[in-house]
Order: C-alpha cells, then sequence, then structure tokens
C-alpha cells in the first residue's frame, strides 16, 4: 500500500519512466545548453569529450534510451563543465535573460521590451542612488542655511545690544539736563547739541538695524517649521520726544533680540536633528548603495550576479543605513556641521562587511 506524499511529490515509480532521464536530469540537461554556449565562448580550450557526452544524453532523452550509462556519462560531463566555467553558475547565467518584462517605457513604443534581472537590480540601485543623493544634498543645504542665518542673527544680536548698551549710556547722560524742559525749545550748549545730534543718529541707525535684523528673523522663522513667533512687533513710539525715541529703540532692540534668539535655538535643534540622525543614515545607505551599485557592475560584467544577488544586496543596503545610526549615536554633530562624522558614515556604509568583521572580532576577544 502506498501513503500519499504530504508534499504532492511526484513518486520515483511514475518520474522514471524506461528509458527516459529523470525530472533532475531533464532540468540539467536544459540547463546544459547555455553553460556550454559560454563555455564556447569563454574558455580557450574546451574539451570535446564533455560536448559529445551531453550530446549523447540528449540523442538517449529523444530516443528513450537513457540507462545508467548514460546518467553516469552525462553527470560527469556536467559536473566537469561546471567546474570548468566557475565561478560563473546555472544561476548566474539564468539571471542573465531578458525575460522580465519592463513597466516603465515610453508609451509610444510599442514593442515589448525585456531586461534581465542584473539589469532590472542595477536600474533599481541607479535610481536608488540618484534619490538619496538629492535627499543628502536637499539636507546639507538646509543645513547650511539654518547653521548660516542663524550664526548671523547671533552676531548681529550681539552687536546690536552693544549699541544699545551705548545708546542708554548716552540719554541717561543727556537726560538730567533738559528735566522739564522741551528737548527742542531748550537752548543747547554746543557740546549738548553735539550730543543730541549724536544720540538722534544713534537712534535712527538703531532702529535701522533693529528693523534689519526682525525682517533676517522673521525669514528665518518662515522657513522653520512650526514655529510661531512669540516676541512681538516693532514700536514706533513718540517721534516729537527724543527721550521716547530712545526707550522706544531700546524695546525694539529687546523685541528684535528676543526674536533672534528662538529663530537661532530652533534652527540649531533642527539643523542637529538633521546632523545627528537623518545624515548619517542615508550617507551610510548611499554608501552601502554605492558599494551595491559598484559590485554588481562588476558581477554583471563577469557574469556571476545570481537570483539571490538582489537579496543579499537588499540587506547590505539595510546594514549601511544601521551603521549611519550607530555614527550618528557615538557622534557628535548637534552643534556644528562636522563633515569627518559624515564621512564616516559614508565609508562605514560602504565597508560594511569590514566593520561587521571587526566587531565579531572584538566580541570573540570578550569571550
Amino acid at each position: 500500500m502506498e501513503i500519499d506524499s504530504p508534499t504532492n511529490v511526484t513518486k520515483p515509480s511514475e518520474a522514471n519512466e524506461v528509458g527516459l532521464p529523470s525530472d533532475a536530469e531533464k532540468v540539467a540537461l536544459g540547463q546544459s545548453g547555455p553553460l556550454i554556449r559560454f563555455a564556447a565562448e569563454n574558455v580557450t580550450d574546451l574539451d570535446k569529450a564533455l560536448v559529445v557526452a551531453i550530446a549523447k544524453a540528449r540523442q538517449a532523452q529523444i530516443e528513450k534510451t537513457w540507462s545508467p550509462t548514460t546518467s553516469e556519462e552525462f553527470w560527469s560531463a556536467f559536473n566537469a563543465l561546471c567546474s570548468l566555467i566557475k565561478p560563473v553558475t546555472v544561476d548566474g547565467l539564468s539571471a542573465e535573460h531578458r525575460n522580465i518584462p519592463l513597466r516603465f517605457r515610453i508609451r509610444f513604443w510599442r514593442a515589448p521590451i525585456n531586461e534581465s534581472l542584473g539589469e532590472r537590480s542595477s536600474r533599481r540601485y541607479t535610481v536608488g542612488l540618484l534619490a538619496l543623493l538629492g535627499i543628502i544634498v536637499g539636507f546639507q543645504l538646509i543645513t547650511w542655511i539654518y547653521t548660516n542665518l542663524s550664526d548671523d542673527l547671533d552676531k548681529k544680536a550681539k552687536t546690536l545690544q552693544v549699541s544699545s548698551v551705548d545708546l542708554r549710556a548716552k540719554c541717561d547722560l543727556l537726560a538730567p539736563k533738559m528735566l522739564g524742559k522741551d528737548g527742542k525749545q531748550h537752548e543747547w550748549t554746543d557740546g549738548e547739541t553735539a550730543s543730541y545730534n549724536n544720540i538722534i543718529h544713534d537712534i535712527d541707525a538703531l532702529n535701522l538695524e533693529s528693523t534689519r535684523l526682525y525682517a533676517s528673523g522673521e525669514f528665518l522663522t518662515e522657513i522653520l517649521p512650526r514655529f510661531k513667533n512669540s516676541s512681538g512687533s516693532l514700536q514706533s513710539g513718540d517721534l516729537s520726544d527724543w527721550i521716547n525715541r530712545c526707550d522706544t529703540a531700546q524695546q525694539n532692540v529687546i523685541i528684535t533680540s528676543t526674536l533672534a534668539s528662538l529663530a537661532s535655538d530652533r534652527a540649531r535643534l533642527f539643523s542637529g536633528i538633521l546632523l545627528q540622525f537623518l545624515l548619517p543614515v542615508f550617507l551610510g545607505s548611499i554608501g552601502a548603495l554605492a558599494y551595491v551599485l559598484r559590485f554588481t557592475s562588476e558581477q554583471i560584467k563577469s557574469t556571476t550576479f545570481t537570483t539571490t544577488s538582489p537579496v543579499r544586496n537588499l540587506v547590505r543596503i539595510a546594514l549601511g543605513a544601521l551603521m549611519g545610526v550607530v555614527i550618528g549615536l557615538f557622534t557628535d554633530l548637534s552643534t556644528k556641521a562636522n563633515l569627518q562624522p559624515l564621512a564616516l558614515a559614508f565609508l562605514a556604509g560602504y565597508g560594511v562587511e569590514p566593520v561587521f568583521s571587526l566587531f565579531d572580532g572584538l566580541i570573540a576577544r570578550l569571550k
């Protein structure tokens, strides 16, 4: 009594008919043609006995005269042929067949276009590399803009505060002499007139610089995500009273400095996020992707790209991203755009296998 196979595998009594090869031998016979052609195109001294043995096996299959002797001679020739063309394998040759329909093509191109597995993989890797490159350039541009604008705001705010302190000292020095009198109707001495003119000039200059700095701060807040200006708006004050104008200029400096400080801190926060967490991940990924693309090109050239290569390459890219995370966590990138750690993230992604081999060696020593 025969027991049904749980996997529905064909029983040997059904598969091996008299005078016919087994299923595995039929598959190998079908694969021997591309192997012989590749060997004929690339091997200098191809043993004719191998070709004859495989040809006899094909004839035995057609004539249904397959025997154990035929099987022995065929497998010996097949083994010798596979050894002759190494490192090329049957899987690598099958990956070269253009049997995958190209989905995205020009509509007026009516003829069907197929591509091989290696061509499709290299095209996808190239698109991914260009996409990551665009993202990295965009993030670096954003970081550069945030960093430069925040540094410029800080410098101008410090200069503005120093000018404000000087103006306050001049106003406090001249104001007691004008107590109870209108500045315009006061009989000025030459020194007071010069001091008054100097104060008016400083007030106008301070207001102008405050307006410019406030505009720069507003521009930075507009390009920052989710930022709400809570510092207030600039005041005009009573233009007829120079003492009131001096106080108003002081208030505008405080408002402008507050806005500049808030915008700079927020810009540094986002720059730190980009530099600490996102850019290392993308650089590690693009490093691994660059290696995969170069290695895939070499595999296609040497006919060693197999059907399992895309899976291994995908794992390598994921490990490259992981190395970028590690570099970002163990490197201080939050305060300035230091290119050395970012370059290290790219190199770690490009050489992810040696890096993990180093980690394995360190762990082995600790055991």
